[in-house]
C-alpha cells in the first residue's frame, strides 16, 4: 500500500504492483484484496484521489496539472471521478477548501 500511495502519480499496472511485492499478478491481487477489502485498482484510483485533493488544496496549480501530477491521463475522467468521490468537482473543492482555510484564519 506504501509503495502504491508512493508511486500513485505514475503509470502502474498490475503486474508491475505484483513484482514489486513479488508475487504472481492474481496471488497478489487475491492477497491484497483479502488483507484490504479493496483491489490494487481501486486503492490506486483513490490513492490518486487523495494526491489531487492535497494538491488542489495547497498548490495553485491549474487542474489539468493536477489531474496529471495524481497519475489521470484524461482530465474528463479526472473530474468525473473526483465530483464521484468528493461530491463536488475539483475547482469547487478547491474553492471551498480555501473559504475553510479564509474562515478559519478570521477566527485564529
Amino acid at each position: 500500500m506504501r509503495a502504491i500511495d508512493a508511486s500513485a502519480g505514475e503509470p502502474l499496472s498490475l503486474l508491475q504492483m505484483a513484482n514489486r511485492a513479488g508475487l504472481g499478478r492474481f496471488h497478489f491481487l487475491r492477497a491484497f484484496r483479502a488483507v484490504t477489502g479493496t483491489t490494487p485498482h481501486r486503492y490506486l484510483v483513490a490513492a490518486r484521489l487523495r494526491r489531487a485533493a492535497r494538491l488542489l488544496l495547497t498548490t495553485a496549480l491549474p487542474i489539468t496539472d493536477v489531474a496529471m501530477e495524481a497519475g489521470f491521463n484524461d482530465l474528463s475522467n479526472f473530474i468525473r471521478t473526483f465530483h464521484r468521490a468528493a461530491g463536488r468537482p475539483p475547482r469547487a473543492f478547491r474553492l471551498r477548501g480555501a473559504a475553510a482555510r479564509a474562515s478559519a484564519l478570521r477566527l485564529g
